[in-house]
């Protein structure tokens, strides 16, 4: 069965994106891999920044993503 999708306008850095997509996170997504990546940082990487004065940022679980994938996998 395909799941259900709905058009989103994604906004952000003073540009706007329609985006067909099954949930806001995978808008998101689909818009933020074409500028982004992310990868494992090491323990020199993150002393290196952290001295440059780039802080460490925690990210916050996401509601929609936990109802989908359960609280261990949501964020």
């Amino acid at each position: 069965m395909a799941t259900a999708q709905r058009t989103y306008l994604v906004t952000g850095n003073g540009t706007q994106r329609i985006v067909i997509a099954s949930n806001q996170a995978q808008a998101i997504r689909h818009v933020v891999a074409q500028e982004y990546k992310a990868e494992v940082a090491d323990g020199l990487q993150v002393a290196t920044l952290t001295a440059a004065g780039i802080k460490v940022e925690q990210a916050k679980a996401n509601p929609e993503n936990q109802e989908l994938f359960g609280a261990d996998l949501g964020a």
